[in-house]
């Protein structure tokens, strides 16, 4: 290649995928940018996870630890770089060929990057559609890549198809380790404070609907546990809100922070927990005051029948959702 090739670090978190580890590896051997270094992370598995990398072992770095989680095993791969970009892939997850190559041909053009990411398809059971990320869950429609400078906190990067600066990872303070879920969220969140976000329409990674627990499966783990979702929701725009951000993006953070203490009222009060759901539906209006908000509060505080025309409402706007994609038995 006629441009810079800087040395890219691929860090891979796995726990118990020994059963698809090797397309993950394989699909990154397969990449036509190559100078990388492939690092894979065990948090702590117990399945043969050992035997499945051992034909690897001249080609990949592995590391084995404690099971502490998928925040805990990515920084111990961050740590452990030595490229100047990090390149994130699930172990569930497989890249397509030229992934690399074009998010560095990107990141030539838009040299004031920290962060990249491209579109992704998801792949159900055998037999059904595949499902384009961009088109089919963000309606977001670009031709061709888009330089964003100031983040509007948009949910564009998969984890798998993201490659961000070393030194901004390390600025920005890595994964959170108490987070186990939206994790990457909000690392992606807190490097879009520090630099542009270049967003490729190109689908140049696949993702795997797998029948796997929640403890493996964070998808799943998603959607059993969403009073978990939310207070993880609540922690980063909190976080966020601390950062030096414009006037848009505060109010754009607080906006969200409003809609999440909301949701998670919703929860409370689905599981009969009234006196919760109330105290978040106040907090929510006081997070962002608004006469929109302030209609909220009162169908909330109304209680079944409010929350019902509000669950109704976002029904009649609902696009793709991750539960028609990781359906009930995943959680099994």
């Amino acid at each position: 290649m006629s441009y810079n090739t800087p040395l890219i670090s691929v860090v891979i978190p796995t726990y118990n995928r020994a059963h698809c580890l090797c397309e993950a590896l394989d699909s990154v051997l397969a990449q036509t940018y190559k100078n990388y270094e492939i690092v894979v992370v065990d948090d702590g598995s117990t399945d043969n996870t050992v035997e499945v990398v051992q034909p690897y072992l001249s080609q990949v770095k592995y590391i084995y630890q404690i099971n502490k989680g998928v925040s805990a095993a990515r920084n111990t791969g961050i740590r452990n770089a030595k490229g100047k970009w990090i390149a994130f892939l699930d172990s569930d997850d497989e890249w397509l060929p030229r992934k690399l190559e074009f998010q560095m041909i990107d990141l030539l053009q838009f040299q004031d990057a920290v962060m990249s990411c491209t579109n992704i398809v998801f792949e159900g059971v055998p037999g059904s559609a595949s499902v384009d990320f961009f088109k089919n869950c963000l309606s977001f429609d670009v031709k061709q890549s888009l330089f964003v400078r100031e983040s509007l906190f948009k949910g564009y990067a998969w984890t798998s198809t993201v490659l961000a600066k070393l030194e901004t990872i390390i600025d920005v303070g890595l994964f959170d380790e108490e987070l186990s879920i939206n994790e990457d969220t909000d690392l992606f969140f807190r490097l879009s404070t520090k630099g542009g976000v270049v967003v490729n329409p190109k689908v140049l990674a696949k993702a795997f609907r797998r029948n796997e627990s929640e403890s493996i499966n964070l998808s799943a783990q998603f959607l059993v546990n969403k009073e978990m979702n939310y207070k993880s929701l609540i922690k980063i725009y909190k976080k966020l809100s601390k950062y030096d951000l414009s006037t848009m993006q505060h109010s754009l953070v607080k906006k969200q922070l409003s809609s999440s203490w909301f949701d998670l009222g919703i929860v409370y009060y689905n599981n009969k927990n009234h006196k919760q759901a109330r105290y978040c539906f106040f907090t929510s209006l006081r997070a962002y005051p608004t006469g929109k908000n302030l209609a909220k509060l009162i169908l909330g505080l109304i209680g079944q029948q409010g929350i019902s025309f509000i669950e109704k409402k976002r029904q009649q706007k609902k696009g793709f959702r991750r539960s028609e994609y990781y359906n009930n038995d995943s959680a099994k």
